[in-house]
């Protein structure tokens, strides 16, 4: 499994009187959503930046704070989940490893103010966690992932751990199962790993991170309204009972699992194939849609996709649907920001990701704080 660059690592001051900040990109999905819940099916995404941040700073009993506001503990459930909740859940995963796996003396950031016991709540120990959205324009979905990842990322670091890419992978992907109810656990790989990540849900290789899709710009613009992804994935579940769907959806990872190899490759095909399975894809999970009456395609996501049609650039959606994202495939700088453009004058903000300058994953700084 590779990795872009993780960024500076700063080693922590002598006095007690410092916090840790994990700065983290948030993801785009370029192909997979539904695909990437079977064995067989593949997934790829982008990571992009600027995301998110996630601070810890010591404190005694502090609860976590998200944007300021505090929360209460919540217990998971696979739909309405809060951010607390996925914190919480990383939280446990970490204080999991971190008993059967002990620390070498020495090696902690801060040492908790109480027993790291799994029915205790996190919030004795020790540290006040805050997760903020940074600045920017333009859609920005993958926060849920961003959360266990950050969590994850920041204990390791904060206890010691010293967990390898793969154990965080797999801590943070236990913990946004478990929350959400399910998933493919790609959005996990790709903000981790950073770059355009290929992965795939179950068996197989684990998941590659490669730094661009050299000669495409990606657009990306988001709708303005979302049914949130773990409803989308109980209506997928249920309908994995009837023939006629589990069909479809075998269609569907046979074209959906052939753009992303297309895409992974790139630029190994020429344009014009790249349009005609883009379009062979979304025809599939049309079709998948409609049959297991998902609702992943709304009135606006078909109004999106019609503005890149104009403009001669393939675009599909992008994430779970029922309002989510579409993505769209520019072969040079001025048609993505034409398309951009014009996602943004009829009321989508927009982004564009340019395949010079790749993104990497978590990033973590150890920073100087007045001693309390």
């Amino acid at each position: 499994m590779s990795r872009p660059d993780a960024g500076p690592v700063v080693s922590p001051p002598a006095s007690s009187g410092y916090g840790l900040v994990v700065d983290l990109p948030g993801k785009w999905m370029l192909a997979g959503e539904y695909s990437a819940l079977t064995p067989r099916g593949l997934a790829l995404a982008a990571a992009v930046r600027p995301g998110f941040r996630l601070e810890l700073r010591p404190a005694t009993g502090a609860a976590f704070r998200l944007d300021g506001a505090s929360f209460s503990s919540l217990p998971p459930g696979p739909a309405g989940a809060s951010p607390v909740d996925f914190m919480e859940q990383a939280w446990l995963e970490a204080a999991a490893w971190k008993q059967s796996h002990p620390p070498s003396p020495g090696t902690s950031l801060a040492e908790p103010t109480s027993g790291h016991r799994l029915s205790s709540s996190p919030h004795t120990d020790g540290f006040e966690a805050v997760f903020s959205r940074l600045p920017a324009t333009g859609p920005r979905p993958g926060s849920s992932a961003a959360l266990v990842v950050g969590m994850i990322a920041a204990l390791d670091r904060w206890w010691g751990l010293g967990l390898s890419v793969e154990q965080q992978i797999a801590l943070a992907r236990r913990a946004h199962s478990q929350v959400q109810g399910g998933g493919s656990g790609y959005d996990v790989s790709t903000v981790a790993l950073g770059g355009i990540v290929l992965s795939r849900a179950t068996g197989g290789p684990k998941a590659q991170s490669r730094p661009a899709l050299q000669g495409l710009f990606l657009v990306c613009a988001r709708a303005t309204a979302k049914v949130p992804t773990t409803r989308h994935i109980e209506a997928f579940r249920s309908a994995l009972s009837r023939t006629d769907f589990r069909r479809a959806l075998t269609r569907h990872v046979r074209a959906s699992n052939s753009l992303v190899r297309l895409l992974w490759e790139w630029p190994a095909s020429p344009p014009h194939r790249l349009a005609w399975m883009v379009e062979a894809c979304e025809r599939t999970l049309t079709d998948l849609s409609a049959t297991g009456r998902l609702r992943i395609f709304t009135p606006e996501i078909r109004a999106m996709q019609a503005v890149a049609r104009r403009q001669g650039i393939p675009a599909r959606i992008s994430g779970g649907g029922g309002g989510d994202a579409v993505v769209a495939f520019a072969p040079g700088p001025h048609q993505a920001q034409r398309l951009s453009d014009a996602f943004a004058a009829s009321g989508w903000p927009a982004s564009v990701l340019d395949p010079d300058s790749p993104c990497g994953g978590p990033e973590t700084l150890l920073v100087s704080k007045p001693a309390s």
